[in-house]
């Protein structure tokens, strides 16, 4: 055991060493001894210099350190929060004051914000202050940063020149409804000369010490470098805004009458109306009609002037208007400018007076002349001009002349005539009939009448009669040269005529011969007959030659003309040569011999026959290059009554369009009268692959054709044959077999044998059929094939595979030897060549679609949550030209591992196979933040021969991940300046405080690691730092800032505070749109006044002041003042005062320097109120004023003040005087105005009491 020893007194006391404790152990020869570590409280204190007193939330961490060690946070102890309140101090209680070894700790704090949820501390002076070094480390002082910032004003010019007057702001600042100062430390800064009109003082404080925000003002006026006139610059007014950095400047326009004169010069006395439209214009720019002023009419009698009075001078630019006028009509809406008719406009230099000159108007005088008849052509008249003025005779007009009016001309023009006298007086025109000489006429065979500026002529009816005769055509013919038909069967040859007569009558016809055409209504004259086309024949006239005379006595006329042929049948055109050839073409020479051809020839008349001509024959005796030529001479080109012959000739001795010569045929044609006979070729068979005779496959799968092509003679008979055969090797697999000619299908005519197994192909037309139609053509015979890729194809590499075909023909010639004995006809061989082996794939792999988690399709193909499941598709195809039995595909996402068989159908080469899995890939939570998947596969096909190599294939899939907060902002407290609530939250004085809270909700799809809050009316701009617990979505934060917005004596007035904020959440991968939040606060702003009146002096009738306030006589005068305090709670801009004794009804303007709540007002009149007999009747004098206070937003209830001022008597009478201030509604208002408007001159003094 241990303890003390007293060896003296040999005495041992039991127990362990002072500052150890006996720990327990298994030996009981050892003793261990453990180190008690002493405890005690630890304080730290935080000292607040300056700053707003509602101070910012901020912890204490407390750390410890062994000497110079490294200081360590204390274990196992949370960090402790500041009060808010004094004293500022926190207390750690039963802590270690020793290690484990008994060296003692040194303590000392680090002030930051604790997050008891996330156990997270976070270093850092409280925002708005910065830590001031100190020598306890238990206690932190943190000084106030009083926030600077730039301060810019704004001039706003509105109108005026572009040069300015030199104006300068000077900055004033003012906290809550407190004094106004002019900024300490800074100069009043000129506006500049040109945009932007801004000023701006850098660097300024924004607050005061204990944190009070200050509001800035600014005033106008001139600073000479020592001193600020305040005051708007000259020709500008001020106008209110509600921006107290910003001035606004209006110019102010001048205005003056402008007077523009009318000058008159000759014409008629009556003038015309006539209105002038002001116009302004600035230097050489547009002209402009000026607004907001109508056009004014022109007096009908002198003065000629127009006054618009009160006009601006200048452009809202200060820019000097040139005005000027024009004339013209104006019905009250609408101004049409023009000079008055028959007038014209001189300026003279001078813009305001216009000057109209008399012009007698000029105009064209036209005279018509009118013809009653139907004729274009008319004998040449004159006509003379005259004129008048209403009530004068007509006379001649002078220099107009005769004007000459040809046969056509149904007018004459005289121009620029004038059409009044110098007075104005109009002329009325007329014209005369006249000869060359003037002398007045009528045409010949014409009646006229005469009527202003019109003559008509009208013609005596004719009476007159002409027949003209075609006489029969002479048809007779003997020997002529060449000629052309210039008729068309069943077309009758017509000849033109023109007839001519007197008045310019001519007129068209045509006549066929044997017709007759009669004229009728004829003048009296000579008439002459033209044949106009005689198609080469000679015409002839009788004896009158084509010309009759049609008198009074021999009214009636006839002419027959007559055609006969040319009197040297060689050049006549009207008679014709006709020739024929016969051409020989193959077959042996002796059969090309003489034929006999007929002429034949038919009239074109309706009805005609075909006849024999009746001209004789040439024979050919012998042919040239194997041509043979009938030639006949001198033909009639048209019968007697001229209609067109057609001559035809014909071949004798054809069997069915053939010449049969012992068993050859000659096909017989004709172009014309040209005959060809053509020696009939018998059948020949060839054959094509794909247009020539060898072909070499370019893919295995590759689709050809097999052509055989069989010629037909050009003559057949209806026992003509054709068999067409085709044997094909194994390997070629028929697709598809077809006959046809000329590219037309003929199948249906024959019989088509198709043995797709034997593959043997065989065609022949059917018994019976007609098939003269295909003669001299060519019959093709195509099969459309590939290889059968199911064969054994390797003994053909390298090796042309052969294809041959047969014909079995029989020509069916009455007299051919070969008719019982088919000829076997064989086709040429042709060739196919096989490609390489060639196995190879190529796969796709894309997005079937996209579904939500109830399976509902996503149209867009976006995955949008995480469960959202994605349905892939691999297109697969065979690039190869083996076909594949199988394929492989894996893919990890999916878990995939897959074969799919194909043996039964086969994927054969350039196919597509789609492979669809069943299940699907569902989204993570990791794949929504990414906002992409991009999942990989391979895929192998199988032939064969062998697999291909794995085809690597993926796919990128979009996700969209949406990020979006709602948010909502609310007042939560409202408070007085020492931080009372305010009931119903509801502010009523300047300097209350309103303090808001945040509820932000993450209505995306995505966690939010991060919020940012911006409130300008807090002076907010804050990031939330949310990584370390994120935001889930549907969750919401709760962020409420310290400090709170101070009420300002403009939102005391509106009674409202509208504050708006914008949030906005942020995302490992983007943010939010921001989000605008607003909150409105009501306010109740309190208007009321308290006023005192008093006699503050009596005077005597010299005018000296007695000593005491009293009166004794009448005529004395008695002087008032009035106190008005501001009771209420928001600045008065004015005081409206009336006292109806002293004739007083005044409006004080305090705008400039608003009375506060709290302050007072004095005001003495300077009239005094004169003493009356009855005042001194009374024994006093009760003077009673009414007073309102005045704000932007509303009047104060009236209150009444009085003043009694008693009479030097020994027992005044007794009075009833109401309290001071007492509201008085019923005051007899009517009789104050019957004051309104006297002059009071008063004298104001002012004082202000600012109450704690």
């Amino acid at each position: 055991r241990e303890g003390i020893w007293n060896e003296g007194a040999q005495v041992f006391t039991l127990g362990a060493p002072s500052g150890y404790e006996i720990a327990a152990g298994q030996d009981p020869l050892e003793i261990t001894n453990r180190y008690i570590i002493p405890k005690d409280d630890v304080t730290a204190t935080k000292v607040w210099e300056d700053g707003p007193s509602d101070r910012p939330d901020v912890w204490f961490k407390l750390y410890r350190q062994i000497g110079e060690g490294v200081a360590e946070a204390v274990p196992g102890i949370d960090p402790l929060q500041i009060p808010a309140a004094a004293p500022f101090t926190v207390t750690w209680t039963d802590l270690e004051q020793e290690n484990s070894a008994g060296v003692a700790y040194t303590f000392s704090v680090r002030e930051g914000t604790w997050n008891e949820g996330t156990q997270v501390f976070a270093l850092g002076a409280p925002t708005g202050y910065e830590i001031e070094a100190g020598e306890d480390p238990l206690e932190i002082t943190n000084r106030y940063i009083i926030p600077k910032d730039d301060v810019t004003a704004t001039k706003v010019w509105q109108d005026g020149p572009s040069d300015r007057p030199d104006v300068w702001f000077k900055l004033y600042r003012q906290v809550g409804m407190g004094a106004e100062e002019a900024v300490p430390g800074i100069d009043p800064l000129q506006v500049p000369e040109t945009e932007p009109f801004t000023v701006q003082w850098t660097d300024v404080d924004m607050e005061n010490s204990a944190g009070e925000a200050y509001t800035f003002f600014v005033k106008e006026g001139i600073y000479d470098g020592t001193d600020f006139a305040e005051g708007a610059p000259t020709g500008y007014q001020i106008v209110a805004g509600q921006n107290p950095l910003e001035i606004i400047n209006r110019y102010i326009i001048p205005k003056d009458d402008v007077t523009a004169t009318k000058v008159w010069v000759n014409g008629p006395s009556d003038r015309p109306d006539i209105w002038f439209k002001l116009y302004r214009q600035v230097g050489e720019g547009a002209e402009e009609a000026v607004p907001g002023i109508d056009a004014l009419q022109i007096p009908a009698t002198a003065p000629f002037t127009v006054t618009w009075t009160d006009v601006e001078l200048e452009t809202s630019a200060g820019e000097a208007y040139l005005f000027s006028v024009k004339e013209g009509i104006y019905d009250g809406t609408d101004f049409v400018e023009g000079v008055p008719e028959d007038y014209e406009l001189s300026l003279n230099g001078l813009p305001l007076t216009l000057t109209n000159s008399y012009v007698i108007p000029l105009a064209d005088v036209t005279a018509n002349k009118l013809w009653a008849d139907d004729f274009d052509d008319h004998p040449s008249i004159w006509f003379k001009l005259y004129r008048a003025i209403s009530g004068g005779d007509p006379e001649e007009v002078p220099g107009a002349g005769l004007k000459m009016l040809a046969s056509g001309e149904t007018s004459a023009t005289w121009t620029d005539l004038e059409q009044t006298d110098i007075d104005g007086n109009p002329y009325t025109f007329s014209v005369e009939e006249v000869d060359e000489t003037g002398a007045p006429m009528t045409p010949e065979n014409y009646e006229k009448t005469e009527d202003g500026l019109t003559v008509q002529n009208r013609l005596i009816d004719p009476i007159g009669r002409l027949t003209v005769t075609k006489a029969l055509l002479d048809n007779s013919g003997t020997n002529g040269g060449e000629g052309a038909a210039d008729a068309t069967l069943g077309e009758q040859l017509t000849f033109e005529f023109k007839v001519t007569g007197p008045y310019g009558f001519e007129t068209l016809f045509e006549l066929a011969p044997g017709d007759s055409h009669v004229l009728s209504e004829l003048f009296y004259g000579e008439y002459v007959v033209e044949e106009l086309t005689s198609h080469g024949y000679v015409t002839t006239y009788g004896a009158d030659g084509g010309v009759a005379v049609l008198t009074e006595e021999v009214p009636e006329a006839d002419v027959v003309v007559e055609n006969l042929h040319l009197t040297d049948p060689d050049d006549d055109p009207n008679l014709v040569t006709v020739d024929a050839t016969k051409t020989w073409i193959g077959g042996p020479e002796s059969d090309h011999e003489q034929i006999v051809l007929t002429l034949y020839r038919q009239s074109g008349e309706d009805g005609s026959v075909l006849e024999a001509a009746a001209s004789v024959v040439v024979s050919p005796d012998e042919s040239v290059d194997g041509k043979y030529t009938y030639t006949w001479e001198g033909l009639p080109k048209h019968d007697a009554k001229g209609y067109l012959y057609t001559y035809t000739v014909e071949e004798s001795d054809l069997i069915s369009g053939a010449l049969i010569i012992e068993d050859r045929a000659y096909v017989a044609s004709r172009e014309g009268n040209d005959f060809t006979n053509a020696f009939n070729v018998p059948s020949q068979i060839w054959k094509l692959v794909n247009d020539s005779e060898e072909h070499s496959l370019t893919a295995l799968d590759e689709i050809f054709h097999y052509h055989i092509m069989v010629s037909i003679p050009q003559y057949l008979t209806s026992e003509t044959k054709f068999v067409i055969e085709d044997q094909m090797l194994d390997v070629f697999l028929p697709l598809s077999a077809a006959v046809e000619v000329d590219g037309v299908d003929i199948t249906s005519r024959g019989i088509l044998e198709l043995d797709w197994v034997g593959k043997h192909l065989r065609f022949q037309f059917k018994d019976g059929e007609d098939i003269s139609d295909l003669a001299g053509k060519t019959i093709q015979f195509t099969t459309e094939t590939r290889l059968d890729l199911t064969k054994d194809l390797r003994p053909h590499y390298g090796v042309p595979i052969p294809n041959v075909a047969t014909l079995q023909f029989t020509s069916g010639y009455p007299d051919a030897a070969e008719a019982d004995a088919p000829q076997l006809l064989y086709s040429n061989v042709v060739y196919v060549n096989l490609p390489e082996i060639e196995i190879s794939i190529a796969a796709d792999k894309s997005v079937d679609r996209v579904t939500d988690s109830s399976q509902m399709i996503r149209t867009d193909g976006i995955f949008r949550a995480v469960g959202d499941e994605i349905y892939y598709q691999f297109d697969i195809q065979n690039t190869g030209n083996l076909p594949f039995t199988s394929l492989a595909i894996k893919d990890a996402k999916l878990g995939l591992d897959v074969v799919v068989d194909l043996s039964d159908t086969p994927l054969l080469p350039g196919d597509t196979y789609t492979y669809e899995p069943e299940a699907p890939y569902a989204v993570t939570s990791e794949d929504l933040d990414a906002e992409t998947i991009l999942n990989e596969a391979t895929v192998t096909g199988t032939t064969p021969s062998g697999p291909t190599d794995p085809v690597p294939v993926e796919h990128e899939t979009p996700g969209a991940a949406e990020r979006r907060i709602t948010a909502v902002k609310t007042a939560v407290r409202v408070t007085d300046v020492s931080d009372a609530e305010r009931a119903d939250n509801v502010f009523t004085a300047v300097g209350d405080k309103i303090y808001y809270r945040f509820e932000i909700v993450n209505e995306g799809t995505v966690s939010l690691t991060g919020l940012t809050v911006a409130d300008e009316k807090l002076g907010l701009n804050v990031s939330l730092d949310l990584s370390g617990s994120p935001l889930l979505p549907g969750e919401s934060y709760i962020y409420e800032p310290a400090a709170p917005y101070v009420v300002t004596a403009a939102d005391l007035e509106a009674e409202t505070v509208l504050n708006t904020a914008t949030i906005a959440g942020t995302t490992p991968h983007g943010s939010t749109d921001p989000v605008l939040v607003e909150e409105e606060t009501s306010g109740l702003a309190v208007r009321s006044i308290a006023a005192e009146k008093t006699a503050v002096r009596v005077t005597d009738l010299s005018g000296a002041t007695r000593p005491d306030v009293v009166i004794t006589d009448a005529g004395q005068g008695v002087y008032y003042r009035f106190e008005i305090t501001n009771t209420g709670s928001v600045p008065l801009t004015g005081l409206s005062i009336a006292d109806p004794k002293i004739g007083l009804n005044v409006d004080l303007d305090l705008t400039e320097t608003p009375l506060l709540p709290g302050e007072s007002y004095t005001y003495e009149p300077a009239a005094p109120y004169v003493v009356t007999a009855a005042d001194m009747a009374e024994g006093m004098v009760i003077n009673q004023a009414t007073i309102i206070g005045l704000t932007p937003g509303g009047t104060t209830d009236p209150v009444l003040a009085e003043a009694l001022t008693p009479a030097a008597r020994s027992t005044p009478p007794p009075v009833d005087v109401p309290k001071t201030g007492e509201p008085q509604s019923t005051l007899p208002f009517a009789g104050l105005a019957l004051l309104l408007g006297a002059a009071v001159t008063f004298l104001i003094s002012r004082k202000r009491r600012q109450e704690n």
